[in-house]
């Protein structure tokens, strides 16, 4: 869904009396969305979830959002939060539907126009290597690195993935050297 659709459906969800004014909780919905919508879609796609359900289970865990606040409940960590309800709705979605994983490889593997042909080859390589290693990668391992690369915090990983802040850094490091030794070899 697009932004403005979704900001649009946020102010319908609101309801008539509150149409016009806007609420602190909307407005700070608003602006989480714009700043994490990106980094939650590649993640959840990176869960394996098509791209089309993305948006949905992106726009549900917003919306959760906007009851959480409304609610009064904490505010702590939202960032955190939203990472954490799109996992749990995204792995719900995944189990109910035995969704498979459909990676959008033309984008991915989109070559570099102005690199001559061996560097596009090179790169092209180092590429399918990269996503071969973090394939080949334990499930936690791949999901510590999916939420780092997403831009969360150690500490936020592991407020989502529900596991001690040591166990994030093993788990990333882990990830990180492999990844690193796989593409050194190449060389």
């Amino acid at each position: 869904m697009a932004d403005n659709a979704w900001i649009q459906s946020v102010r319908l969800a609101r309801g008539p009396a509150t149409a016009s004014a806007a609420c602190p909780e909307q407005e700070e919905v608003v602006h989480l969305f714009g700043e994490l919508r990106v980094p939650l879609l590649r993640y959840l796609h990176g869960l394996g979830l098509p791209v089309c359900d993305c948006e949905d289970v992106a726009q549900d865990a917003f919306l959760a959002l906007l009851r959480h606040l409304r609610a009064g409940k904490p505010r702590d960590h939202l960032p955190a939060w939203v990472f954490r309800v799109s996992r749990n709705l995204a792995l719900k979605c995944i189990q109910q539907t035995s969704a498979q994983r459909c990676l959008d490889e033309d984008c991915a593997n989109a070559p570099d126009r102005a690199a001559n042909p061996e560097e596009q080859a090179a790169h092209s390589q180092r590429e399918r290597t990269t996503r071969a290693v973090i394939a080949a990668l334990a499930p936690h391992d791949r999901q510590c690195l999916q939420l780092r690369a997403a831009g969360l915090s150690y500490r936020a990983i592991a407020g989502v993935l529900d596991v001690s802040l040591g166990s994030v850094v093993a788990c990333v490091s882990r990830a990180l050297s492999r990844i690193a030794r796989a593409t050194s070899q190449e060389k």
